[in-house]
């Protein structure tokens, strides 16, 4: 998202970033890295797109017989945002 958003420059500087071995990645280069994201709104889309389709994962199970089915779609989107569920309230969405 950062990559197709950011201005050309910055994009070209972030495509290097990404693609370096992670020891050749500074401190200050990840931090900037971050700024630069959260800049071009790729949190922000991420947070959405991650609630859009876990909300399209739970209507898709609503219209079957299988209520455990649902339940279960229900708790696993719960398991996989649980760990960054105080990123997703930062940014005041609602998981």
């Amino acid at each position: 998202h950062a990559l197709e958003h950011a201005e050309p420059q910055r994009a070209r500087w972030l495509r290097e970033v990404l693609d370096r071995r992670r020891d050749a990645t500074s401190a200050e280069d990840v931090t900037a890295a971050r700024a630069l994201m959260r800049q071009a709104g790729s949190l922000a889309f991420a947070i959405h797109e991650m609630n859009s389709r876990r909300e399209r994962a739970v209507r898709a199970t609503r219209h079957l017989e299988h209520p455990q089915l649902a339940s279960l779609v229900q708790a696993m989107c719960e398991l996989f945002l649980e760990p960054i569920e105080a990123v997703i309230a930062a940014k005041g969405e609602t998981p």
